[in-house]
């Protein structure tokens, strides 16, 4: 068996290290990924965890296996330098995928968007640059104006 691994914040970092681990890993998801504690860290101007492991360690060990990054367009938690430095650390690989979403930022937009964005194609033939993906406003439910109808 093979194992799709999808981390969301820090769960990207775990799916990071956990895929250049295991020689059955398929493919690998991250939405608005802590990819790079360190980089985080400089940006809000705070020191790095000294003891927490980084996925930059980590990145070349998954360089062939097809993955996929969706960064929030409004994130400032992590914003796109983060993917940047772990797209750097990764090295010359063409399984590296990434995409901006719209109306997403760190905590808000996934689940609204996340049956488009797990249907997008990961593979290793995909282009490097970042891939825009629009904005569908309608909610899984249908209900584009999300009228909720009182029963008595």
């Amino acid at each position: 068996p093979s194992f799709d691994l999808v981390g969301y914040d820090g769960g990207a970092a775990i799916a990071v290290i956990l895929g250049s681990q295991r020689a059955d890993i398929q493919s690998i998801r991250t939405v608005a990924g802590n990819l790079d504690p360190a980089t985080i860290a400089n940006l809000n101007k705070k020191a790095p965890q000294a003891d927490s492991l980084n996925p930059l360690d980590f990145a070349a060990g998954i360089a062939n296996i097809p993955q996929r990054h969706f960064i929030g367009k409004l994130d400032t938690t992590t914003p796109p330098a983060v993917y940047n430095s772990f797209a750097q650390a990764v090295g010359q690989g063409q399984c590296l995928n990434v995409s901006l979403v719209d109306n997403a930022d760190h905590q808000s937009g996934w689940a609204e968007q996340w049956k488009v964005l797990k249907s997008i194609p990961i593979d290793c033939a995909q282009p490097l640059e970042p891939q825009p993906i629009l904005f569908d406003p309608t909610p899984l439910d249908g209900d584009k104006y999300h009228i909720q109808k009182k029963s008595r």
